[in-house]
């Protein structure tokens, strides 16, 4: 993680408008931060979304892993 935490990783911001694939940007309605975070991501992105999952916080995948599951399966 000393390597991989937010503070630690070099910014990508300028290479994200270099991917032409799709990405999809999922986050909690709870987590205003990393909402945020996700929306000005969208301006770089070709292709991008975004889903903001209801009444979940930053662990979506804990807090509901059936409505994360769902997602993953039909982005996939």
């Amino acid at each position: 993680m000393r390597g991989l935490g937010t503070g630690a990783q070099q910014s990508v911001w300028r290479k994200l408008i270099r991917l032409s694939f799709p990405v999809v940007l999922i986050t909690g309605e709870l987590d205003q931060k990393f909402c945020d975070i996700a929306e000005k991501m969208l301006e770089f992105l070709q292709n991008g979304k975004h889903i903001n999952v209801a009444n979940v916080g930053h662990s979506i995948h804990v807090e509901n892993p059936e409505q994360f599951a769902t997602i993953i399966k039909e982005v996939l």
